[in-house]
């Protein structure tokens, strides 16, 4: 009997500790569970109200700033992750299957939810990286643009008025010539502005609207400064055809005045009497 009562103590005591310990495990696994979950709900609804990516250099650098204030929210809770872990792994050893199957869905729910932050952060990461690039690109090819358009501009407008003596008119076509060869392949570049513009409109299309108004600006510009290289080219055109047809007049009208002396000189009767046989 005596035998009987100190195994049932003994296996009584062991019973309470392996109770005590579980339930020390669970406590420590449920509140390191539960605060992990808080932390990454909350720098998952960080990521989720983050702005479409802004459409200049600053802003975009800005947001990448913001990204990796969120990766190192994220690291900050990596340890805590790795203790509800180990945890788990301990306390299935304490408890039985029910309690087992628990753990294993609250671990999965775990995976779950540093999952899709780590997939939010890597969309959010390659979307901001996008945004930087055409940025850059809109921006290298805006300071292209008025390296060349504010001279050429200007170039146009100092244009003295079409001369009316030939050879002023033919210095002025070779002028107009000139910067006709420099402008006319910078079409490249509005091209070129318009296609970045439209990738950063299709990309955050409420953010870039502030774009609208500066590139409507370099097309009316450019646009502006075609037509008046046309209609340039029009009038000089028009003064050199101008003396061309003078000059043919003028050597016509010589030639024609010289057939007809040579025409009266051959055909007018001679004043002289014939001389009779």
């Amino acid at each position: 009997m005596d035998n009987l009562q100190e195994n049932i103590r003994s296996q009584t005591q062991e019973r309470s500790e392996k109770l005590r310990r579980a339930l020390q495990v669970a406590e420590d696994f449920n509140r390191d569970y539960l605060e992990v979950i808080r932390g990454l709900r909350d720098i998952q609804d960080n990521l989720l109200s983050q702005d479409s990516p802004g459409v200049d250099t600053s802003t975009v650098a800005e947001q990448q700033k913001e990204l990796q204030a969120i990766k190192d929210d994220l690291d900050t809770v990596r340890p805590t992750i790795a203790d509800v872990r180990q945890r788990a792994e301990e306390l299935e050893q304490l408890c039985g299957i029910p309690g087992r199957m628990e753990l294993q869905k609250n671990v999965e729910d775990l995976d779950t939810a540093l999952e899709d932050i780590q997939e939010g952060i890597r969309d959010r990461d390659q979307e901001l990286g996008g945004a930087l690039e055409k940025s850059e690109r809109f921006d290298q090819t805006l300071q292209a643009i008025m390296s060349w358009l504010p001279p050429a501009e200007q170039r146009m407008d100092n244009m003295a008025p079409i001369a009316a003596d030939p050879r002023s008119v033919r210095i002025q076509i070779a002028e107009l010539k000139v910067l006709n060869v420099q402008v006319k392949p910078r079409l490249i570049d509005i091209q070129n502005l318009n296609q970045f513009a439209s990738d950063l409109k299709n990309a955050s299309p409420v953010t870039a609207e502030s774009l609208s108004p500066q590139v409507q600006e370099i097309n009316e510009r450019w646009n502006k400064l075609l037509k008046k290289i046309q209609d340039r080219e029009v009038s000089v055109c028009s003064i050199r055809t101008e003396h061309r047809l003078a000059i043919s007049v003028s050597f016509s009208t010589s030639e024609a005045s010289a057939t007809c002396i040579d025409k009266s000189i051959f055909s007018t009767p001679s004043l002289f009497p014939r001389r009779l046989l």
